[in-house]
C-alpha cells in the first residue's frame, strides 16, 4: 500500500490508495448503513461505537502523525452514506475563529476515508492544489461549480482509499449520473497551537473515555 502527495513545496495532501484494511472497511460501511437507517441525514459520527473505535485504536495515526507531529488533537468527525449521486461544489473547510494566515500548512487536516472506494460512478474526490493559502471564505470556491481544471487532481481508488488533506485546500465532489452508493468519513485533527474551533470542546469528556474502548471485546 503506497502513498503519494502533492502541493507546491508542501504536504498539502497525501493520498493512500486502498490503505484501510478490509475488516475496517466492513465495519465502517455497516456503521454508516446503521446511521442512515436510525438517524437519516445525520453527519456527525460521534459517539457511535464503530467510529469511536477507529479513533480509540489509533488506526489513522500512521497517516496523521507524520503531518501534525506527536501531539495532534482530534477535532471532529463527519460522514454519510450517499445514494443519489449528490455532488458538492468546490469549497474548503477552514473556518477557524482566526483567518488563515498562510504561515502553517498543517494547522488542521482532514482524513477522508472511503470504505467502498472512489470511482467515476460514485463520485471521485477532486483537489485543487496550491489553494490552501488563498485566504478566502470557505464558500468562495462555490462560484466554480463542478468545473475541473487542467491542474486539478482527481482521486480514485479501491475500498479503503484515504486522503489526508489540508483543511484550506479547495476540493469538490462531482455529481454521479449513475447514483452509485458512496460512503465517506471525514476525521479532522489539529496540530499544537492551531486556532481552536468551538465544536472541539464538546469532545473533551468523550476523548477521556477512549482508552477503555480499546480493552472492550
Amino acid at each position: 500500500m503506497g502513498t503519494h502527495g502533492g502541493g507546491a513545496a508542501t504536504r498539502e495532501y497525501v493520498v493512500a490508495p486502498d490503505w484501510l484494511p478490509p475488516q475496517w472497511c466492513d465495519r465502517l460501511r455497516a456503521g454508516l448503513d446503521d446511521l442512515a437507517s436510525t438517524e437519516p441525514g445525520r453527519k456527525r459520527l460521534m459517539p457511535h461505537p464503530p467510529f469511536l473505535r477507529l479513533l480509540a485504536e489509533g488506526v489513522l495515526d500512521p497517516l496523521v502523525r507524520p503531518v501534525l507531529g506527536d501531539t495532534y488533537l482530534f477535532h471532529h468527525a463527519n460522514g454519510m452514506r450517499l445514494t443519489r449521486g449528490e455532488g458538492k461544489a468546490w469549497h474548503h473547510d477552514y473556518d477557524s475563529d482566526q483567518p488563515w494566515d498562510g504561515r502553517s500548512d498543517t494547522a488542521m487536516v482532514h482524513v477522508m476515508i472511503y470504505p467502498a472506494g472512489l470511482t467515476a460512478d460514485n463520485g471521485p474526490l477532486v483537489l485543487r492544489p496550491d489553494t490552501h493559502t488563498a485566504r478566502v471564505p470557505r464558500h468562495h470556491p462555490n462560484r466554480y461549480g463542478f468545473e475541473v481544471g487542467p491542474d486539478d487532481v482527481t482521486v480514485v481508488g479501491g475500498a479503503g482509499t484515504v486522503a489526508v488533506v489540508n483543511s484550506a485546500t479547495w476540493h469538490m465532489r462531482p455529481p454521479s449520473p449513475h447514483g452509485s452508493v458512496r460512503y465517506y468519513l471525514n476525521y479532522s485533527f489539529i496540530g499544537p497551537g492551531a486556532a481552536a474551533r468551538p465544536e472541539r470542546d464538546e469532545y473533551h469528556d468523550l476523548l477521556a473515555t477512549l482508552p477503555t474502548l480499546v480493552d472492550d471485546p
